[in-house]
């Protein structure tokens, strides 16, 4: 057997070993034997979250194992010509695997081994021994394998139990399900709790709820104390994330621009590139990147979402269209349904904005915020009789608190475009109260600066907006919100404070083209 040994890489697909030992701690050995694989530099090893990812494209989403069939169809859709299938069978105490590499197209061996071992403890072993010859059989450098030839039970686990739960998690995060997820891998480093993958994997896992940060934050740090038992792919992730974390999105791309050298196509990789390239403002990495890993997976939910963000915010309307269409078709969210309605808008397309949205209505009845976006686009088309009926029955008393806030701020909003000042500070002062009520001060600190700046617009009451904007600055560091800051530039604007508009204008907004060009315009027309 074997391959040619030019400095060409080979790509290879590990189906899902069977498992004829009735023991269901070792159904996931597969992911194990790709672990060990990884560290060679001969072989390409198409990691499983990728097989999922081409399963999809062939319209196979509820599948949990690759089988031999489904190995050959990855291997046909990804014009991979080495196919690697394995078996696990008990005697006694003694464990023998099989191994063998064929060529699905050929239907010929490429090569073929066999391991034995003593009780279960001996498995990650026979799985270095049968990674090793696969190495030897695919004509890899004996130096090379020496020099990367870490025992798959360093780099993951001795504990057969803590791995079968951690290779669950991962069967749950290619299905989207990251609560699920979380709780496998926290089995898993309950029972090892030096499983520096499985921290890293729970660190990812909770990255992807909201306001989990400070749980992110604990187990990133919990397999950074355990790096050295971490594969060399995933280390460049978790200095990767922990870079990000501490130092920003720069410190944490520029980690992963090392890793993109070694491993071009790693999925994850990519996506953060993209993911946090659009954070920092880099909108032609944002878009490239973000390109690149729908081009891999087109269901990735975040990815869409944040190409139509980028997209959206570099004015290229017509692509947010497109992705907004799928992203809609994947996600059928009503954040999905927002981005495209909102894309419409932008087209001046209206109407089938406004019936983007009333699809949406049907399908989530309670989300009051569907009724501000389509008040949103009635003010738009200056419809402002429509925009207040959508919102009059938010405020109403039996609605939730949430529900009223919102709609008395979009109320505000609707009685400056008709002119009724007296109307929308009545308007705001409710969304204040609200706010308070519910003990969300950043959603109060937006309404007030909202409030000051009104005050500014409707009387130049310079003096009092100051009063009220100086509320909200105890609690500045925690509002991310971009209307509050541009609201605070405007007051500076109107106090001629122009060099803390600007310092506003560069951290804030410097990303977002079309703010620049409004925010001169602005100033100028100030100071004149």
């Amino acid at each position: 057997g074997g391959a040619d040994v030019s400095g060409v890489r080979v790509p290879i697909v590990i189906a899902d070993f069977v498992n004829e030992t009735k023991e269901p701690e070792l159904d996931g050995l597969s992911g194990m034997l790709i672990t060990a694989l990884e560290q060679s530099r001969r072989l390409d090893v198409l990691p499983r979250s990728r097989m999922f990812d081409i399963l999809k494209v062939l319209g196979k989403n509820a599948v949990d194992r690759v089988d031999e069939s489904l190995g050959k169809e990855i291997c046909n859709q990804a014009g991979i010509n080495s196919l690697m299938l394995a078996s696990i069978r008990k005697f006694g105490k003694v464990y023998t695997i099989d191994l063998k590499v064929v060529d699905p197209k050929e239907g010929k061996y490429l090569f073929a081994a066999t391991e034995t071992g003593e009780g279960q403890e001996s498995i990650p072993s026979l799985l270095d021994k049968l990674s090793q010859k696969t190495r030897e059989g695919f004509r890899e450098n004996r130096a090379e394998i020496q020099s990367a030839s870490k025992n798959v039970a360093e780099i993951t686990t001795s504990n057969m139990q803590a791995y079968q739960h951690f290779f669950q998690g991962e069967q749950l995060m290619n299905r989207v399900k990251y609560v699920e997820a979380q709780e496998e891998y926290r089995r898993a480093v309950a029972l090892d709790s030096t499983f520096g993958l499985a921290y890293y994997r729970l660190a990812y896992a909770t990255s992807w709820e909201t306001g989990a940060q400070e749980r992110a934050k604990a187990s990133v740090q919990n397999s950074m104390a355990h790096i050295d038992r971490i594969p060399e792919k995933e280390r460049y992730l978790v200095r990767a994330i922990e870079a990000e974390i501490y130092q920003g999105f720069a410190a944490g791309i520029f980690v992963l621009r090392e890793m993109e050298k070694v491993y071009p196509n790693e999925k994850e990789m990519l996506y953060n590139i993209g993911d946090w390239s659009y954070h920092n403002g880099d909108m032609d990495a944002a878009a490239e990147y973000l390109e690149r890993v729908l081009a891999m997976d087109p269901t990735m939910e975040r990815a869409l979402e944040h190409l139509s963000w980028t997209y959206r915010d570099t004015r290229q309307y017509e692509k947010m269209l497109d992705v907004a269409k799928r992203y809609v078709a994947v996600a059928g969210s009503v954040e999905a349904y927002d981005l495209l309605m909102r894309s419409y808008v932008e087209l001046k397309r209206l109407e089938e904005g406004l019936k983007t949205l009333q699809q949406a209505r049907d399908l989530f009845p309670s989300n009051f915020q569907l009724s501000g976006t389509i008040a949103d686009v009635l003010t738009y088309k200056e419809d402002y009789n429509g925009a207040e009926s959508e919102l009059l029955p938010l405020v109403q008393e039996n609605q939730a608190l949430q529900a009223r806030c919102f709609g008395s701020e979009r109320l505000a909003i609707v009685s400056i475009y008709r002119g009724k000042y007296q109307e929308s500070m009545h308007h705001l002062d409710k969304t204040i109260e609200l706010y308070w009520q519910l003990r969300d001060t950043v959603g109060a600190s937006r309404a007030m600066m909202h409030k000051a700046l009104m005050l500014v617009l409707q009387k130049n009451d310079i003096k009092s907006a100051i009063t009220l904007a100086e509320k909200t600055y105890s609690v500045q560091t925690k509002i991310q919100n971009i209307d509050y800051w541009a609201f605070l530039a405007d007051l500076y604007v109107f106090r001629k404070d122009v060099p803390s508009a600007e310092n506003i204008f560069m951290k804030r907004f410097s990303a977002i083209r079309w703010v620049d060009p409004f925010y001169r315009a602005l100033i100028y027309a100030t100071n004149h």
